[in-house]
């Protein structure tokens, strides 16, 4: 077996090792990653490494006394020779590998279900980037990356590129963004050209357009909505119903008692 434990004089060896180190050992438990996403990373780091070197070095990269590890020290152990010498190439060893943990076979169907459902439900949030737009000293671009999604996500579906324009001029991009493209909604069929167009629009005049369709929304509700309703006004209490008896009882109230006079001595002489 190749020893990979002393100095290395082998360059593409030295930067095999370095980013295995960084992918981490495989336990086959979900650790760092499920079996096939780690065997991916780690075929594309060893890529330039012979057969030999490739087999130990996956065997370096096995979680120490895991599923793996064991299961690759049990080939070693095999009492065919032969079956045992398959540990160190790795020609051989991938077989072997593949029989243990089987690559999943992908279901495109469904892979290309879930890419048609990303593409048109995908829209474009300029105020989830307006801190970026408004601010001038900011070189990123968040409408060129979207666009460039947009435009993988709709050559992933089984759709014409007319269908792909045409659900993101109607669904995708804001009507103000529209009127900011060069040629407006009229891309025809060209799908790529109003992708770039896009990506190639300014922060500055984003930002503009964004901000001022708020302005104008923000206003459009305001006129709309109801005036507020007054406060009650408070009850009072009714005066009471007039009549001729109560206006006569009220002055009979206010008006003194005559008391009758007494007959002077005068009078009751000559009477």
């Amino acid at each position: 077996m190749v020893n990979l434990s002393g100095p290395d004089t082998n360059t593409d060896l030295r930067a095999a090792r370095r980013v295995l180190e960084n992918i981490g050992k495989f336990d086959n438990k979900g650790k760092p990653c499920s079996e096939e996403e780690w065997r991916h990373k780690f075929l594309k780091a060893t890529h330039d490494v012979t057969s030999e070197q490739r087999a130990a070095l996956w065997a370096d990269s096995l979680a120490f006394k895991g599923e793996a590890y064991k299961w690759l020290e049990a080939l070693k152990k095999d009492p065919d020779q032969a079956i045992a010498k398959e540990a160190e190439d790795w020609s051989k060893l991938v077989l072997r590998i593949e029989s243990r943990w089987p690559t999943p076979i992908p279901d495109l169907d469904a892979h290309e279900e879930a890419q048609r459902t990303r593409f048109i439900t995908s829209y474009m949030e300029i105020q989830d980037w307006a801190d970026i737009l408004c601010n001038p000293t900011n070189a990123t671009r968040p409408q060129q990356a979207w666009a460039m999604l947009h435009r993988t996500l709709g050559h992933a579906c089984d759709s014409t590129d007319r269908d792909h324009m045409l659900q993101m001029l109607n669904s995708a991009l804001p009507p103000f963004v529209v009127s900011l493209l060069p040629n407006r909604s009229n891309y025809g069929k060209d799908f790529n050209k109003l992708c770039k167009d896009i990506s190639e629009l300014s922060n500055c005049n984003l930002y503009n357009a964004w901000r001022d369709r708020s302005l104008l929304e923000a206003m459009s509700a305001f006129s709309l909505s109801p005036l507020p309703t007054p406060p009650p006004i408070p009850a009072t209490r009714s005066p009471s119903a007039v009549t001729p008896a109560s206006v006569q009882t009220a002055l009979a109230r206010l008006t003194p008692a005559v008391i009758p006079a007494t007959p002077s001595r005068s009078t009751l002489a000559s009477l």
